[in-house]
């Protein structure tokens, strides 16, 4: 009896989805549908056979996904949005918007979709299925973004942003404005980081959470020497760093574990945001992009790593349930 009762807890906690989490299920299949409306609409206009065969796909992948979304909001009994029409026929001039402009507006689909999901990720830790979901579903989107620019820069259909040119340059590569800044700004947002983990390094008490926060310098620490590297090709003064050496205090019974993890989760959690900002923006430089996309895919790993960790140590903050 002891042990089906333990059984049916476990079950029932499965089960058991945030309020939050339920509603950016429910978000995110309203934006799809409200995406894949628009998409198909605009088929209709395009002249490009092979663009017209990526918006296809896109479409595709995107009711695949609302098909997950859908079993994942019946299984918690949250009622899912108006969903779109299944086809949509328009007669009219095809020359009423050209493919440049159809791409723009795709485009813009696309970023906002990794705004919808980043979000979601960041609020989502209370059931591990939804929460990996998430997760997938943003790192997906990243890739359709990427791959998404690098098409429309071949087919001369986006908009080059203000570019940097710096003589100085060990490079002649070239580099977005906003580029620059967002290495610049995530550079220096990695060393408040580090500076911030070795301080609860210090006050911590818990020699499994000092194995966890020496192992997140070191990584950080391998992060920034590789953001100086770029930063200095293009000549750019670096930003100013904070003390290597953080003195032991003399107690640190005030400080509680858990507040500490919470502050180093919201700080991972915060550099997702960063590195989603710099994916959108950065348009020139491929190579830089996917840079930030890699950076992006090491966080949400991590943070997925984290939050294991702290709901074995009970540290993790328990938010509103969803009630259907």
């Amino acid at each position: 009896m002891i042990f089906t009762h333990t059984r049916n807890k476990a079950a029932k906690a499965r089960d058991q989805v945030g309020a939050e989490e339920a509603h950016r299920m429910w978000r995110i299949v309203k934006h799809r549908y409200l995406i894949i409306d628009h998409t198909n609409t605009l088929v209709n206009f395009i002249h490009d056979l092979e663009f017209k065969l990526i918006l296809n796909r896109l479409v595709q992948d995107w009711s695949k996904d609302i098909k997950i979304l859908e079993n994942e909001l019946n299984k918690y009994s949250v009622p899912s949005p108006i969903p779109n029409l299944s086809d949509v026929n328009v007669s009219g001039n095809p020359e009423m918007i050209r493919d440049c402009q159809t791409a723009r507006i795709v485009h813009m689909f696309l970023a906002r979709d990794v705004d919808i999901l980043i979000d979601s990720f960041r609020d989502a830790y209370v059931n591990d299925d939804v929460f990996n979901l998430f997760k997938e579903l943003s790192e997906k989107a990243f890739r359709r973004l990427d791959k998404f620019i690098r098409y429309v820069k071949v087919k001369g259909w986006i908009d080059f942003p203000p570019q940097y040119v710096n003589h100085q340059a060990d490079t002649q590569e070239r580099i977005d404005s906003t580029t620059i800044f967002n290495l610049w700004h995530h550079l220096s947002f990695r060393y408040i980081a580090i500076h911030l983990t070795k301080l609860s390094l210090s006050l911590t008490n818990d020699m499994d959470f000092k194995f966890v926060l020496t192992e997140g310098i070191d990584h950080m620490q391998r992060q920034t020497k590789l953001l100086e590297k770029e930063l200095l090709k293009y000549g750019v003064m670096l930003p100013e760093r904070y003390p290597e050496v953080m003195p032991t205090p003399d107690s640190s019974e005030h400080v509680e574990d858990k507040y500490l993890f919470t502050l180093i989760l919201e700080g991972m959690k915060n550099a997702v945001t960063l590195q989603a900002m710099a994916i959108k923006e950065t348009i020139t430089n491929d190579r830089l992009r996917r840079l930030f996309v890699n950076l992006v895919f090491e966080e949400l790993d991590l943070i997925t790593l984290l939050i294991k960790y702290g709901k074995l140590k009970g540290w993790v903050l328990k938010p509103p349930m969803y009630r259907p």
